[in-house]
């Protein structure tokens, strides 16, 4: 998987356009300045990257939860 600094996506499939690069290296740099993090997970994909990413940075550090409200039905 990628990490700060270099250009492949975090899928390892394809290159990401510089400034695409440039925003994940940030959002890892922030993440890996964390010391652990919650992620509220939707199941929507900004939440999923979110997710994926914050796992691949820190590990057993991040964890994902999953709401459930009668509000939702």
């Amino acid at each position: 998987m990628a990490k700060t600094g270099d250009v492949a996506s975090t899928t390892g499939a394809e290159e990401l356009a510089p400034e695409v690069a440039a925003k994940e290296a940030r959002l890892r740099a922030i993440i890996g300045g964390r010391g652990s993090v919650l992620v509220a997970y939707s199941g929507g994909v900004d939440s999923a990257l979110l997710l994926k990413v914050t796992t691949e940075e820190l590990g057993a550090q991040a964890v994902g939860a999953l709401a459930t409200s009668e509000a939702y039905d």
